[in-house]
């Protein structure tokens, strides 16, 4: 019996893929709870069909810049770079960026103003490669972010602008430095501090999940599990020249302690495994690392979580029964819940197939103007990308709000939907109806002129 190869096989499952990847768009109006959302729902890549590891972050300018690994021709790992602006528009397609024989959950992403890193470890070393936003390539070729970190199991990158922060978990390598270590380099890669320990043995106790977040002034805070003798997260709170202070346990009992940066200067910690019977907390703590308020969330089914400089944060849901989709939940900067749950997939007609969440924190996101983007799968591994942007019916020149400076383009919008398009090239042509739709009848019509001028005199 003749047998395919593996590359006629792969070739099928990518043309299949393709072929059920291309009915899943989506431009939808969201209402909840008052607050209205246009959902985006694409395909990431309809050409691979097993895409894996995924990283996402905010883009400075809005949007989000992702890498992801193909692992259809495994043990080969072709990474690929995409990025999306505010309004869920392509602005760089998949590209080809590195192929590189990395440690399974080393892979870290941070975007900068001008620049994204990629840094992964191998058997060597730990890498760092930066590459340009505008996907025009690589800066340089690849560098050495610590010739120590060999294998290390994670690495977490942050910056608050002027200094870059990597936080290594080291155990499993057998040699050492062992455990949660820091170390600060300038904005070219080059360091500015020699490694760090944060909290670290002989090699007898495992320390993971090293994960940190850099304030405006340049305070760090660090979080880290202990597994021996028992599992628990920890915190710590220090600068590049002050050093760092006690370890604060952290409110959950396990692990996936994340750390995030306030513009104010304090932190937001997620805490918590995300996993059925064990508790989740977001924690927010003053600048200086004080704790001043927590809150409790479900983390039975825990998809990801996402928050933003504000303080605001959104848990996403895996699904809760084969027929239902992925969810989310978003928090204000009070830590109190604001939404219902949010459906964040679209599966088209076939109601066989099954979306989930996937893959977690990595690739969840929250921007600073509250959109939200998250990836999740339909068997058979068609992996999407969903955007919910907060709007305000009305605004048709896309800035935010309901002004004066939106009549000009709803009356363009209205009578000539080519000049408008020309006149405003980044708004979607699909989200034109549901932005300028007043009435609820789900197109920008005559009928939405009235309702148009009450709001813009009255509010929306």
């Amino acid at each position: 019996m003749n047998r395919l190869s593996p590359f006629t096989c792969a070739m099928i499952l990518a043309l299949v893929a393709a072929a059920h990847a291309e009915q899943f768009y989506a431009h939808e109006r969201v209402v909840v709870q008052g607050r209205y959302y246009y959902l985006r729902q694409q395909p990431l890549n309809p050409a691979i069909f097993n895409p894996r590891d995924l990283h996402a972050r905010a883009r400075p300018g809005g949007g989000i810049h992702l890498i992801y690994a193909d692992f259809s021709s495994w043990p080969l790992r072709d990474l690929y770079m995409k990025a999306f602006d505010s309004w869920g528009n392509v602005i760089t397609p998949d590209s080809w960026c590195l192929e590189a024989d990395y440690h399974d959950i080393s892979l870290s992403l941070l975007v900068l103003d001008d620049q994204v890193w990629i840094a992964w470890s191998d058997a060597q070393a730990t890498w760092a490669q930066r590459f340009a936003t505008d996907g025009e390539g690589p800066i340089e070729p690849r560098f050495v972010l610590d010739d120590q970190m060999q294998s290390t199991e994670e690495i977490s990158l942050a910056s608050n602008g002027s200094i870059v922060v990597a936080g290594f978990s080291s155990w499993d390598d057998g040699t050492p430095p062992w455990g949660a270590l820091l170390r600060y380099y300038d904005l070219n890669g080059n360091p500015l501090t020699e490694l760090t320990t944060i909290a670290g043995s002989t090699g007898a106790t495992h320390y993971s999940n090293t994960k940190c977040a850099v304030a405006p002034n340049g305070d760090t805070m660090v979080s880290y599990t202990r597994a021996l003798p028992s599992g628990a997260g920890f915190n710590r709170h220090g600068s590049l020249s002050g050093g760092f202070g006690a370890p604060q346990p952290m409110l959950a009992p396990d692990n996936t302690g994340w750390p995030h940066a306030l513009e104010d200067g304090g932190f937001l910690v997620k805490s918590g495994s995300g996993e059925p019977l064990l508790s989740a907390h977001w924690q927010r703590f003053e600048p200086d690392g004080t704790p001043v308020a927590w809150r409790a969330v479900s983390s039975t089914l825990g998809g990801g979580f996402a928050a933003n400089r504000r303080g605001e944060f959104v848990q996403y849901y895996r699904r809760e029964s084969i027929y239902e989709p992925p969810t989310c939940e978003f928090f204000d900067a009070n830590l109190n819940l604001v939404s219902e749950r949010i459906p964040v997939s679209r599966t088209g007609p076939n109601p066989t197939q099954v979306a989930i969440a996937f893959p977690g924190d990595w690739a969840t996101v929250l921007e600073d103007d509250g959109t939200f983007w998250c990836m999740w799968t339909i068997d058979p591994r068609e992996t999407h990308v969903t955007m919910l942007k907060p709007f305000t019916p009305g605004d048709l020149d896309g800035d935010g709000r309901l002004t004066n400076f939106d009549i000009d383009p709803f009356v363009l919008a209205l009578t000539n939907r080519e000049a408008y398009q020309a006149a405003f090239p980044h708004i979607p042509p699909e989200a034109i109806d549901i932005l300028g739709d007043m009435n609820g009848d789900g197109v920008l019509t005559n009928f939405d002129i009235d309702p148009f001028v009450d709001a813009l005199v009255n509010g929306p």
